[in-house]
């Protein structure tokens, strides 16, 4: 069953373009979820550089621009002017330049006197914090100082900028400029923010601490007023390293990306969740997914019509195969295409056409020989039937039996007229009975006392038409084959009636019988030997002409027990013609 469901051609192809396209859609579907992940990764990691160089250079830009100002204010005569309010005017002048750049701008002598932006605020905090710085850049070589990021009772939590003014003559600095920066308006200026939710950016100062105070991965100490770092070991940071992965206190793999280019040594870094990374990555594989389920469908559907598209008219071709083989030549296919298998279909039914036109025409040649047979199965009267049916004529002359030779002389010349000069192939059935009589009653005056013949008609049957010579050869086989061997009396009956639309005629005696094993092939082959009697027509003659005329369903049978007489059965249609024209 398996075999033979395998066997099936719309299986084979179905099962050889689905498995085809599909393993084809199943490897492009791996390589490209492979393709995918190493380029998602790889933009990922890209992109995550690039936005980290930038934001790197924004700063370092920034860090240039405002040392440069910074030194430039410094040479301002303004800021050397006995007057307080000159020196302030000047400097919110250059504050307002720098928009929201810094919180406040102020110069500090050295004595520790401080004019600058917010003066009400200077007025009120101390000014401890400004003194350091002067301390500390007065202990410096360098000229510019970048503090650490602390909390200014004047700016909050800023980042100070400091710059030497001309020195004395002792070598320390006469003043100091300074600016407190704007960390929140440093954030929304020059840090790049094309970042997605899978980042999130962390700036810090060369001593670790928090600039970019935003980040999910800072914390504030409301006691200590301080920011912290938080959520990961921020020892990690300590390292050399431009690139290294970590896990915060929830569990979550951190990949830090850093970059520290600028002046001051502040260090960005893009703290990168790569279990968010994971999801996108699983999101797009089973996106990806989906569209390859898509396609398998679509392949299941596609190579389906496929099949069928192909499969279908060729189960048609082979149904109407089937029909033709079967002896239907009336079957046409419907073609409504014009591909290859159309053309298929079109020459199938010109086959058709061309089969049945071929069979119609040796059907008809069968018959005209059959017939042409017929005419001459006329012509050829036994000499020997002839010289004993005149030699007892001449006897029964010759004894004054005058009314014996003149019934003989008038049989035999009706029968050779019902022979001879009625050429046409069916005749009613009661000119057929009258044959026969007039045939055994020549053959009971050539011998006397060997049978005698019963006919049991209908009256419904006298004018059905019957193949001519059909009955008389098979009461001739029944006196020579049946009767005479037997040597005492015998009897012949002929008996017919309508069944149907059928009509049976059954020819029977009582003589010696037909053995098994010529009985089961007298109908399948004429006999060897000539015919004894009127003329050279045997059973199988007989049977052959009713099949070509009736069909299959018709024809001769023999019932013959051996020693207990013989019974042949004719079945033709009740209709009487042939039907074939």
């Amino acid at each position: 069953m398996m075999r033979s469901l395998f066997a099936s051609l719309p299986l084979k192809m179905f099962g050889i373009g689905f498995i085809s396209i599909s393993s084809l859609i199943l490897l492009l579907g791996l390589v490209s979820q492979q393709y995918i992940s190493q380029q998602f990764t790889s933009q990922q990691q890209s992109y995550v550089t690039h936005a980290l160089n930038r934001t790197d250079y924004f700063l370092n830009q920034f860090m240039k621009s405002i040392q440069k100002d910074l030194h430039f204010i410094a040479g301002d005569d303004r800021l050397r002017s006995s007057d307080p309010d000159e020196m302030m005017e000047a400097l919110d002048r250059y504050k307002l330049q720098w928009n929201e750049d810094i919180k406040n701008l102020y110069y500090m002598d050295g004595n520790g006197h401080v004019v600058g932006t917010s003066r009400l605020l200077w007025e009120i905090a101390p000014p401890e914090q400004i003194s350091r710085l002067y301390r500390h850049l007065n202990s410096s070589d360098s000229s510019v100082v970048w503090t650490e990021p602390y909390f200014s009772p004047v700016s909050d939590y800023t980042v100070t900028v400091v710059v030497k003014l001309p020195t004395a003559e002792d070598g320390k600095a006469a003043a100091i400029l300074a600016a407190d920066l704007n960390l929140d308006a440093l954030w929304t200026s020059y840090v790049d923010h094309e970042y997605s939710s899978r980042e999130s950016l962390l700036i810090v100062s060369r001593g670790y601490q928090p600039i970019s105070i935003h980040s999910p991965y800072v914390g504030y100490d409301a006691f200590g007023k301080s920011y912290y770092l938080r959520g990961f070991p921020a020892v990690s940071i300590e390292n050399n390293l431009s690139s290294w992965r970590v896990k915060d206190d929830d569990g979550r793999r951190l990949l830090i990306t850093r970059a520290s280019g600028n002046l001051w040594g502040w260090q960005v870094m893009i703290m990168l969740d790569e279990s968010v990374l994971e999801r996108s990555l699983s999101f797009m594989k089973a996106f990806s997914a989906l569209i390859g389920l898509a396609a398998l469908l679509l392949c299941l559907f596609v190579s389906y019509y496929l099949a069928r598209y192909v499969t279908r008219p060729l189960k048609q071709l082979i149904g109407q195969m089937k029909k033709v083989s079967a002896g239907d030549f009336q079957t046409q296919i419907a073609v409504a295409r014009q591909d290859e298998l159309g053309m298929l279909g079109i020459a199938f039914n010109r086959m058709v056409v061309k089969v049945k036109q071929l069979m119609e025409a040796n059907v008809r040649t069968e018959i005209e020989k059959k017939h042409y047979e017929l005419k001459v199965l006329q012509t050829q009267i036994q000499p020997h039937f002839l010289y004993n049916t005149l030699n007892s004529i001449s006897y029964l002359a010759r004894r004054g039996e005058t009314k014996e030779v003149d019934a003989m002389i008038t049989n035999l010349s009706a029968l050779l007229h019902f022979h001879l000069d009625k050429v046409q192939e069916f005749v009613p059935f009661s000119e057929e009975l009258d044959g026969v009589n007039r045939y055994v009653f020549l053959m009971n005056i050539r011998y006397p006392g060997q049978f005698i013949l019963d006919c049991d008609i209908g009256e419904d049957m006298t004018e059905v038409l019957i193949p001519k010579f059909t009955l008389q050869p098979v009461v001739e086989n029944a006196i020579f084959h049946g009767i005479l061997p037997k040597g005492e009396l015998g009897s012949i009956v002929i008996a017919g009636e309508r069944i149907g639309e059928r009509i049976m005629i059954q020819v029977s005696d009582d003589g010696v019988g037909i053995p098994t094993e010529k009985r089961k092939t007298l109908l399948l082959s004429a006999p060897a030997a000539p015919m004894t009697g009127y003329y050279h027509l045997g059973l199988h003659s007989i049977h052959e002409r009713l099949r070509l005329y009736y069909g299959d369903g018709c024809g001769l049978s023999i019932s013959s027990p051996e020693g207990e007489g013989t019974t042949i059965t004719i079945v033709i249609p009740a209709e009487g013609g042939p039907s074939h024209g």
